[in-house]
């Protein structure tokens, strides 16, 4: 991509290829994010790793044979670009860094269970200090939520990726039970068509 180009006119026709794992957060995020801004007819999922990614990982937004996107926030950041109608970060200072934030603290949400998930031990599930970390974060959400616009921000789409995961993985820890603001928007979200695709 020549700077200053954009990302536009670079892929305007073109449809993309992501490489996805139907259970990933990360790529549920991307998904959504994709939805919201438009864009689910211009990417084409393919289930696997795939190998176009050096590190083995998803999500992998493959753009040609010489050219990939890795990693959810970087993938997010590009379809932004694509969209600049809809924004998924607000522009004023504030707005921008409090989505930021809340997109970082989910995808810590994520990095903890999975981190349980895949410890290798008997026990890693159990992991005390990724559960704390889990736990914290969403106590912070319950006392900042709720802080979201008619249209969903990069951070409440981390988040609704954060919270599916949660029940697909650990629902029997209901992370609900304390947190009545948090489930009752998570709720109000799973309505939306955006959602619903991705979070059965």
């Amino acid at each position: 991509m020549r700077s200053g180009t954009g990302a536009g006119p670079f892929i305007r026709d073109t449809v993309v290829h992501l490489n996805s794992i139907s259970t990933s957060p990360y790529c549920r995020k991307v998904l959504i994010a994709a939805a919201e801004l438009g864009l689910n007819d211009r990417i084409e999922v393919r289930e696997g790793y795939g190998k176009e990614n050096p590190l083995g990982k998803v999500p992998a937004l493959v753009i040609s044979d010489e050219r990939i996107i890795v990693d959810s926030r970087v993938i997010c950041a590009f379809l932004q670009t694509l969209n600049p109608k809809r924004l998924l970060v607000p522009d004023d200072c504030t707005g921008k860094f409090d989505a930021l934030t809340i997109e970082a603290l989910a995808d810590g949400i994520m990095d903890a269970c999975l981190i349980r998930m895949n410890g290798g031990g008997p026990r890693s599930r159990e992991h005390p200090l990724q559960r704390h970390k889990v736990e914290c974060a969403l106590d912070y959400f319950e006392k900042i939520w709720p802080r979201h616009e008619a249209e969903l921000q990069i951070g409440q789409i981390a988040a609704i990726a954060a919270l599916s995961y949660l029940d697909l993985r650990f629902a029997e820890e209901n992370w609900r039970s304390s947190r009545p603001r948090l489930a009752a928007w998570y709720a109000v979200c799973l309505k939306r068509e955006t959602i619903r695709t991705y979070v059965r």
